[in-house]
């Protein structure tokens, strides 16, 4: 059991678990306000999709371009949102045309992610893949490092994850109370 010492949060004015807990807290803020009261299994699934996605820019937001984890989150982010704004853009009115072809995109993207997961399977049962690879697919922007950089990033994105199930704990606690 862990001690309150241990899993005290360092809330420093220039800590970066402060940065980070103050662009959660409005990232968060900023979902609940764009979030419908509608509690189906799908809003469910997609709010948490949110929440994981707001916690993970903002504590790569906090880090900045110091680590490549941190600056692979951005990109993945700054290529999602772009790839919604050219999807709203396609689908710009009800049209039915602009719908069929958004389905068409969404199920081309679909079946390029299944073949390429298919392949890597194959691949995985085929051959062992070494733990620096395993590895590499755990830690983001992980795929263009070498082997010290891959465990120096292991390492502080391990230390950045913990502070995040700090932070939500503590935010959790807030709550139930």
């Amino acid at each position: 059991m862990m001690n309150q010492q241990s899993m005290s949060l360092s809330l420093n004015r220039n800590s970066s678990s402060r940065k980070f807990a103050i662009r959660f807290v409005r990232a968060l803020t900023r979902i609940k306000m764009a979030t419908p009261i509608v509690s189906s299994v799908q809003s469910r699934k997609k709010c948490s999709r949110r929440i994981k996605c707001a916690a993970d820019t903002s504590m790569a937001a906090t880090i900045g371009s110091r680590r490549a984890w941190g600056r692979a989150i951005l990109l993945k982010h700054r290529n999602q949102v772009r790839k919604r704004v050219l999807m709203r853009q396609k689908v710009v009115g009800n049209n039915k045309e602009n719908k069929t072809r958004k389905i068409k995109v969404m199920n081309k993207e679909k079946k390029q992610i299944n073949k390429a997961r298919k392949i890597d399977h194959i691949k995985g049962v085929q051959g062992s893949v070494n733990r620096a690879n395993k590895l590499r697919k755990l830690v983001p922007g992980g795929d263009a490092m070498d082997f010290c950089s891959l465990l120096e990033e292991t390492a502080h994105y391990i230390k950045s994850l913990n502070t995040q199930v700090q932070l939500m704990q503590k935010i959790a606690d807030i709550y139930e109370t």
